[in-house]
């Protein structure tokens, strides 16, 4: 009996000391994969923070200009053009004017644009003086501005100043009956009757009548209104300030239609309220 107990103590304590030492052993190798878990994750964090800083630095170098990934034929850095071309160019030197091209060396269509936009009445007066064409269109460098001066003029006088307005009579004293109802995609007529947000002044209106603008004429654009369909537009606006009746005092036809097939009544009649409907019907005669 004796025998046996210690045959059982003996194997009880070799199972014991097996345990132990494959705990010992699987703990070891535990702690290995956390140390070098630990390393990967230690190295992982130090590349990213290099290649922050790296990107950083790159990136602040390049907008200082002290570095470009650019090239060019002659060795020069893109960035360092820009900046030479820049400082070639003297201040008071318009973007698309060379840097050896004297203001005075501009064209003369450039010149009678910069007399029309910043209201130099006597320089419109002295470019007409010179013969400078007033039925070229308006460009400025390759840009287009309008179809000839006087379109210009009666854009400008939108913003309703004495001196627009004096530089627009300026130069449609130039303008003959036949050149002022010229072949046009919009009449002087329309162009000065209705303009979105602010329209010329009723005294621009009437002073092309005056010319002998023809108010029976339609633009040839997108429902080729006549002039009283544009005053409709106006009158929605601005009320009643006298140019359907100038209109219709110089034989504008009240009975022809638009592209839609409406008659200047027709339009205002969906176009305005019932209320200022019923003002305009007023305008016409019954």
């Amino acid at each position: 009996m004796n025998k046996k107990i210690y045959l059982l103590l003996l194997l009880a304590s070799f199972f014991v000391t097996q345990c132990s030492e494959n705990l010992k052993k699987n703990a070891k190798k535990q702690d290995k994969k956390e140390q070098q878990w630990s390393a990967e994750k230690k190295a992982v964090i130090a590349l990213v923070a290099a290649a922050l800083i790296a990107g950083t630095t790159v990136g602040c170098a390049y907008s200082l200009g002290l570095i470009d990934f650019s090239t060019k034929p002659d060795g020069a850095k893109k960035r360092g053009c820009i900046r030479q071309k820049r400082s070639n160019q003297r201040p008071n030197q318009r973007p698309n004017q060379r840097p050896n091209q004297r203001p005075n060396q501009r064209s003369i269509q450039e010149r009678l644009y910069d007399a029309i936009l910043f209201e130099q009445l006597d320089e419109v007066a002295a470019l007409i003086a010179e013969k400078v064409s007033l039925t070229l269109p308006i460009m400025y460098g390759e840009r287009f501005v309008a179809a000839n001066a006087l379109f210009f003029a009666i854009d400008r006088c939108s913003y309703k100043r004495n001196t627009q307005i004096a530089i627009f009579h300026t130069i449609l004293a130039q303008f003959d009956e036949k050149e002022i109802n010229g072949d046009h995609e919009e009449t002087y007529l329309n162009k000065a009757i209705y303009r979105p947000v602010s329209p010329a002044p009723i005294a621009v209106v009437k002073a092309l009548l005056d010319a002998k603008a023809n108010p029976k004429t339609a633009d040839k654009k997108y429902l080729l209104p006549t002039p009283l369909h544009s005053a409709v537009s106006r009158f929605k606006e601005n009320g009643d300030d006298g140019c359907v009746t100038a209109l219709l005092q110089a034989k504008a036809d009240p009975t022809r239609k638009n592209q839609l097939e409406q008659t200047p009544l027709e339009f205002a009649q969906i176009t305005l309220t019932h209320e200022k409907f019923e003002e305009f019907k007023k305008l016409f005669p019954s």
